[in-house]
């Protein structure tokens, strides 16, 4: 045969069992796509169930073709003995060896790119190319989230190879390369055979043998400019096929433990963001768009945060969304079936279910969570995040409880490619305490006041979360009225405690929410845990109060003040600058007092409470304050035109490494942290069976009774 000086030659070795259709493909494709002048083709006949007409049907296909052999097995040996026949029996040739499946096909240029990867590198040992349909070599691997998608047809996952090739790396070491279309280096094959014989007639062999020669160095490659279609599973039923493989990854996970983690964790860390979002980069011409809307910090308290993202839903709700935009809600489980999320009319997946990835993330909460970091990276190509405040890192306490929160919360906004803040204060804040991302917020951000969240928490149709009744000590004042209400929670920030004590002594009946340290319940004091409320009862409460007090230090926005006046009643709010912004913006001046010393405060509350005109303005302002529409239709807006926007990889690529590297130290951190309570839990085990053992019991028996003795020995030898 005549070599063409400085080619590596391959021998392509292409057995054959049964399905005359994919073969004759396969044939075409090798035939237009390699130079037979370099390399030879042996096909090798494994006795299927039609072998003489396959036999014929081959024979007449490469007739007069230089550079092809045909063989044929005396016996069925299956797949792994056919390919070692073909290696080590019948190809002499010295050439690195290709093994082809018989419904596989190769595209032009895919054999010399997969030549290029491994010769690039000593220890480049087996090479696989991408495919329509290959596990981790697949092009698209990670798909838009749709449940009613349909696969990739060849051409679909060619076209999209063709346009992210140039975005992505030339190869990834991967911890195996997939059998379907497997470049082996020679030298390997006659140092250390090929396929071991305890596969069977296939699956997981290909796997077996680039683990047990990467132990010796040498590493399984995906060649990402190399594309070769394949049918898959055209030699075995579905039912045979899912037994052998069973069986087989048994075998092999009992040789190499590690091999299920390997794979895990390449899929997470391995391939390049061009990659991840291939479907979403390649195609920009389809009309069909998916919106993730991220409800990972949705707990089940009835806060502000709370009812903020459950107004959003039912904006959402009733709003008529593009019949091409698929809109997925992801959240904890519990939250829901605690809040019925399914009653909004939304697609609803649990957190950690989410498999898919999405043109736009939509963050309802800041990004302040490792979890949720990771997951809006992973996920989605663009993000719109909603930000509230600094206050979790402002306050060291908070920001000391997770090390990682300031620098999630920075990824979050940096990476952000909008930003909605639900006050001019809020984005000042973020700008002040991050001043190195000031010009990149101002440039992507938009304020955007909040407004009352009155009814926020029912659901499209009807307010279903009030199950229980109102706790007696509390629905003895709100019957008794004329009392005040300290909006906030337990967190020092809130300052809530201040406010009680400072009124302690005001004759004033108050329901405040704590938990608070230190405060005791009185007939004139009742304490209500933030967040226990439903809805319904937060309205009662509200709707039958004298006055709001806000005392709140720091606040994003200041929902309590939109939402008592919005029911009629008075505030007296902390004077600060998000305090005055919110009664600026929502024109509610006439029903606010302020105070900056909690010293003056009973006397600002007993002032407000006899003031009539000051409950007479309050009065003319209910059911007038702005709600949370404004807000949620921007932050809408925002997402749907992200939808179309230009999609910067390099930008892409710059976020997905950044937060990729800080997941992978978090992930090994908790791994060894696992490990420890692993460890922890079996000495815990072995003590305790200890204890509990015969021989334990009988050794401390013996102890004690010998004892006295050992005493006496002491003092004897002291002596």
């Amino acid at each position: 045969m005549t070599k063409v000086t400085g080619a590596r030659a391959v021998t392509i070795v292409v057995p054959i069992y049964d399905h005359w259709s994919s073969l004759e493909r396969c044939l075409e494709s090798v035939f237009a796509g390699v130079d037979l002048r370099i390399h030879r083709v042996i096909l090798i006949n494994d006795c299927g169930p039609h072998a003489d007409t396959i036999e014929s049907l081959v024979l007449h296909a490469v007739a007069g073709r230089a550079g092809v052999e045909y063989y044929r097995n005396e016996t069925n040996l299956g797949f792994v003995g056919t390919c070692n026949r073909a290696a080590l029996e019948l190809d002499g040739s010295g050439n690195d060896i290709l093994l082809l499946n018989s419904d596989a096909e190769l595209s032009a240029g895919a054999l010399d790119e997969m030549i290029a990867v491994l010769g690039a590198a000593e220890h480049h040992g087996i090479v696989c190319p991408r495919s329509n349909n290959a596990t981790i070599a697949s092009m698209p691997f990670f798909h838009r989230e749709n449940p009613d998608a349909e696969g990739w047809s060849h051409e679909d996952s060619e076209g999209i190879l063709a346009r992210v090739a140039p975005l992505i790396p030339q190869y990834y070491v991967a911890p195996v390369s997939v059998g379907f279309c497997f470049l082996v280096k020679r030298s390997l094959i006659d140092n250390h055979g090929l396929f071991d014989t305890a596969f069977g007639a296939g699956y997981n062999e290909e796997n077996d043998f680039c683990l047990r020669v990467n132990a010796l160095g040498y590493s399984a490659l995906l060649a990402n400019r190399a594309f070769v279609r394949h049918l898959g599973s055209a030699s075995f039923g579905s039912e045979l096929k899912d037994r052998l493989e069973r069986k087989n990854y048994e075998l092999l996970v009992s040789r190499y433990p590690f091999y299920p983690e390997a794979v895990r964790s390449f899929i997470s860390f391995g391939y390049a963001a061009a990659d991840v979002f291939a479907e979403i980069i390649a195609d920009d011409s389809s009309t069909r768009r998916t919106i993730l809307i991220d409800l990972h910090h949705l707990s089940l308290v009835y806060n502000g945060s709370t009812r903020y993202a459950l107004s959003f839903l039912r904006t959402l709700a009733e709003t008529r969304v593009a019949s091409n935009i698929e809109v997925t809600v992801a959240a904890q489980p519990g939250a829901i079936e605690f809040f019925n999320l399914a009653t909004y009319g939304l697609r609803v997946v649990p957190y950690s279910q989410l498999n898919g990835v999405f043109d736009v993330g939509i963050a309802l909460a800041p990004i302040n969570s490792i979890d949720q970091l990771v997951q809006m990276n992973s996920h989605c190509a663009r993000w719109v995040v909603s930000h509230f405040d600094m206050i979790a890192s402002r306050s060291l306490e908070l920001l000391l409880s997770d090390p990682l929160r300031a620098v999630i919360v920075e990824h979050g906004l940096r990476y952000a490619d909008r930003v909605i803040a639900l006050s001019e204060f809020s984005l000042r804040d973020a700008e002040a305490y991050y001043p190195h991302l000031a010009d990149n917020l101002t440039a992507k951000s938009e304020a955007v006041m909040l407004g009352s969240t009155r009814s926020a928490v029912a659901g499209p149709d009807d307010d279903s979360l009030a199950t229980a009744e109102l706790r007696s000590e509390v629905a003895a004042i709100v019957s008794r009225g004329g009392y005040a209400v300290v909006m906030g929670n337990f967190y020092p920030h809130k300052q809530v405690g201040h406010a009680v004590n400072a009124l302690k002594d005001s004759g004033v009946p108050i329901i405040a929410f704590g938990p608070l340290a230190g405060i005791e319940e009185s007939r004139m004091t009742v304490i209500v845990a933030g967040g226990t409320l439903s809805e319904s009862h937060l309205q009662q409460v509200l709707e039958n109060a004298a006055l709001v007090i806000f005392p709140s230090a720091y606040e994003g926005f200041g929902l309590p003040i939109a939402d008592a006046i919005d029911f009629g009643v008075p505030v007296v709010a902390f004077d600060t600058a998000v305090a005055r912004e919110v009664v600026r913006k929502i024109k509610v001046g006439s029903a606010v007092r302020f105070f900056d010393r909690f010293s003056e405060l009973a006397a600002v509350v007993k002032a407000a409470l006899t003031d009539a005109e000051f409950h007479s303005a309050a009065s003319e302002l209910r059911g007038t304050v702005r709600g949370l529409a404004p807000y949620n239709r921007k932050l809408w807006r925002m997402a749907v035109e992200q939808l179309t926007a230009p999609l910067d990889v390099n930008d892409l690529e710059a976020r997905f490494v950044a937060i990729k590297s800080l997941e992978r130290v978090v992930a090994a951190q908790r791994g060894v942290a696992d490990g420890l309570r692993g460890e922890l839990e079996a000495a815990r085990v072995h003590t305790d069976a200890v204890l509990a053992s015969r021989t334990y019991r009988a050794g401390s028996s013996l102890a004690r009774l010998a004892s006295p003795l050992l005493k006496i020995t002491r003092q004897t030898s002291g002596s």
